[in-house]
């Protein structure tokens, strides 16, 4: 590929991958990018410039080329995480890193994304695309085109069209839109040999139904079975690390703020706070019913979004999210209590990555299914 080419499919990348206002806009203003009016106007218009000078293509491929595979081995994501014992575990390491993953279209354009024009030959079948040890963690991508529909948010001001629904939709400041549109997805598996965890890593944050993640939980890890040796399917990804137990302790960490909580109340009711833009803080433990924390207020939480302070650099601050969401039948049960997966939202760096996997790798729920 030219560096024209490449440095076209970083930007789509990184703008596809990167939180738009929050991070990716700030981002690329600090390195003297124009920006236009909104994400997808900005990536024609650096298109344009690549078109016009190779060396600003190659300027743009310097400065954000690292920012790019940070958001790539982080960003959304839906996270399940498996605990295997030691011996089991270098094993199957070993057998893994023997793998030379098959050239196909997606190997191709890796680790950016297969291009739009060339999105039809990319297989539906969920296929290893690059492997990688990085920071001693071993790192697999799995490919595949699929549609599911997800939730996505719109700014109506960004509209540029002058129809009639346009106009309509200018008079909202936001709007929860779903989509069901084919793409790329670049799930991972990860193997971390110091605690010895498989991460399983959906490629997408905004999944609306509850079975669409557990078909996708599902065709990986078979996808990830498929490349191993006969004699450790049987005996690998028996249970997944429960998160429910971690409600109660987000709900209370002083280091992060609540932007949205379900739970119920000491009368039996059941709640649902929000305050993502509302506030300054962006906390919905200062609202008067928080106040004094779960003992004051008797509450059950068994939903919650927490975001995390962190910063590309000193005047370059910005947020990711952490959301368990578990559902209100679940607290009807009277066994255990049950949540399998994590959802993480606009974390663009392997730091980020690690500070919400060591939040959610408790000793205590590791314990359990070792």
């Amino acid at each position: 590929m030219t560096q024209i080419t490449n440095a076209k499919n970083l930007a789509s990348s990184l703008i596809q991958r990167m939180a738009w206002e929050s991070q990716c806009k700030p981002l690329l203003k600090s390195y003297g990018v124009a920006i236009s009016l909104g994400a997808e106007a900005t990536k024609l218009k650096l298109f344009n410039e690549f078109d016009k000078s190779e060396l600003y293509a190659q300027k743009f491929i310097t400065n954000l080329h690292n920012h790019y595979l940070d958001v790539l081995y982080s960003g959304d994501c839906t996270l399940q995480i498996f605990k295997e014992e030691k011996l089991k575990f270098n094993s199957l390491y070993e057998s893994v890193t023997a793998i030379t993953p098959a050239k196909t279209i997606a190997t191709k354009f890796f680790p950016y994304g297969v291009a739009t024009d060339d999105l039809s030959a990319l297989s539906e079948k969920t296929e290893l695309t690059f492997k990688a040890v990085y920071n001693g963690k071993l790192y697999l991508f799995f490919s595949t085109n699929r549609t599911i529909t997800e939730r996505t948010n719109i700014n109506p001001k960004l509209l540029r069209e002058s129809d009639d629904v346009t106009k309509f939709l200018q008079k909202y400041s936001s709007i929860t839109a779903f989509t069901d549109i084919p793409r790329q997805y670049l799930d991972m598996v990860c193997l971390n040999p110091e605690d010895c965890t498989i991460e399983f890593r959906l490629d997408t944050s905004s999944a609306v139904a509850f079975k669409d993640i557990e078909k996708l939980f599902a065709e990986l890890r078979v996808a990830f079975r498929d490349l191993l040796p006969p004699s450790h399917k049987p005996n690998i990804l028996k249970q997944p690390v429960n998160f429910f137990p971690l409600i109660d302790s987000l709900y209370t960490n002083k280091n992060c703020r609540v932007c949205e909580l379900s739970f119920i109340s000491a009368d039996g009711y059941v709640h649902s706070d929000r305050d993502r833009n509302k506030t300054d803080n962006g906390d919905i433990r200062m609202e008067d019913f928080h106040i004094g924390g779960v003992d004051k207020c008797e509450i059950t939480p068994y939903k919650i979004s927490t975001r995390w302070p962190s910063s590309f650099n000193p005047k370059l601050k910005y947020d990711y999210e952490l959301s368990l969401n578990s559902t209100f039948r679940e607290l009807s049960k009277l066994e255990e209590k049950f949540l399998g997966y994590a959802v993480i939202t606009a974390c663009p760096s392997i730091s980020d990555m690690e500070e919400i996997l060591n939040l959610l790798k408790t000793e205590d729920e590791l314990s359990k299914v070792s």
